[in-house]
Formats: C-alpha cells, sequence, structure tokens
C-alpha cells in the first residue's frame, strides 16, 4: 500500500506500508530550500528514478506507526511472545583488566531501540580511554568509563526505551492523542524541539558523560 498510488517505480496493494511525513516542519522546509539554492535538486522520491537530492523520505508506517516486515505479514497471522523483556544493567561495567559493553553491560527492550547505539558508544567510549593507557596515559582513567558509560545507561538509554516501549504498547485513540498532543505542544517550542531532538539522537547523553569525571 502506497499513499501516493502506483508508479513506474512502485506498486500498490502489498500489506507493506508506505506514507508521506504526515507533519512537515519549516525547519526542514528551509533546509531543504537552502540545499536548492546550493544546488542539490529537490528529490520527492528517494526510491525513484533518482536517489540524489534533499527531501522528505518517505516512511514504512500505517495510521502514525512502524509497519515493519513483522507487522504487515506475521501480526496479522499471529503475535506469539516466547521470551521475557528484561531492563537490566549490570553493577560494574569494569574489573580489572575485565570491561563491560553493549549487550554484556545493559539488556533493553529491542521494540523501543536505542541498545545498539548505546552499546557502540559504549565501546567508542572504552577504546579511546584504552588508547590513551596505551600511550603511556594514566590507568586511572579507565574507572571513568564505567561512571560515564553506567550513568548514562541509566538516565537516558533505559529511561527513553521504557518510554519508547510505552509509546508502542499504547492502544486507542485518547492515549495517542495525549502524545500527539505533546509533540504539538514540543513543536510549538523551538528550544524544547532541540532538546527533544538531542536527546533521542543520544547527543544530550555522551555531553553528559563527557562532563562525568
Amino acid at each position: 500500500q502506497r499513499s501516493r498510488g502506483a508508479s513506474q517505480y512502485h506498486a500498490v496493494g502489498g500489506p507493506m506500508a508506505v506514507s508521506d511525513c504526515p507533519n512537515p516542519h519549516e525547519l526542514i522546509d528551509a533546509f531543504i530550500a537552502a540545499a536548492e539554492q546550493a544546488g542539490i535538486p529537490r528529490n520527492a522520491d528517494f526510491n525513484g528514478e533518482r536517489q540524489e537530492g534533499a527531501g522528505y523520505y518517505q516512511t514504512m508506517a500505517r495510521n502514525g506507526r512502524r509497519c515493519s516486515a513483522a507487522m504487515a505479514y506475521i501480526h496479522p497471522v499471529r503475535h506469539r511472545t516466547i521470551y521475557r523483556v528484561h531492563q537490566r544493567v549490570a553493577k560494574r561495567y569494569r574489573d580489572g583488566n575485565v570491561f563491560l559493553a553493549g549487550d554484556a553491560a545493559h539488556i533493553n527492550n529491542p521494540l523501543g531501540g536505542m541498545g545498539m547505539n548505546g552499546g557502540l558508544h559504549d565501546v567508542l567510549n572504552l577504546a579511546e580511554k584504552l588508547l590513551a593507557v596505551m600511550g603511556g596515559g594514566d590507568v586511572a582513567q579507565l574507572d571513568r568509563y564505567e561512571r560515564q558509560r553506567r550513568t548514562v545507561c541509566y538516565k537516558y538509554v533505559q529511561a527513553q526505551t521504557i518510554r519508547n516501549r510505552e509509546d508502542l504498547a499504547e492502544k486507542g485513540g485518547a492515549a495517542r492523542e495525549r502524545r500527539l498532543g505533546e509533540m504539538r505542544t514540543m513543536l510549538a517550542d523551538r528550544h524544547a524541539t532541540r532538546e527533544f531532538l538531542l536527546k533521542n539522537s543520544m547527543i544530550a547523553g555522551l555531553r553528559e558523560a563527557a562532563a562525568i569525571d
């Protein structure tokens, strides 16, 4: 199913839903206009004749919710939960020369996302410190890895994953409208929008971790 209908490069009628952005934003429109001024062509379909350009991406979504292959093909047939979801964080990220990172250090609900990126941030943080020590730096700085990454894991990765999972689990028009109302209020405030983007892109977490001694 495609919101724009069939074309030379797209078909219609299948279970996968493809939708245009339902909430265009003035900042994005300004960015696209600036790209055009710089000689980058506007592109309304990155899966069409050409992929270069600037424009809005279409999304795999239906009625405001992501339409993955699982949602399109598996869930209509039968949904079975065969495992329990855990939200856990290791008590220690370092014990001598042994370090934990990624899924070994923290387990997140996969439906909420952020676990993989959090794990990559763990590794990058640790690699930076290991290289410094190997180059003659103070070994004590390795302890900062645990202080930085474990703190951020609790404050950002775990908290946001739980919130994402709760949003995905919401059912009914009232709950969805409440969430959309929160998003509309946020989008009307440039500062709140910026803080939201920094937090959800995990940039805020990286900055806070860097400030931890």
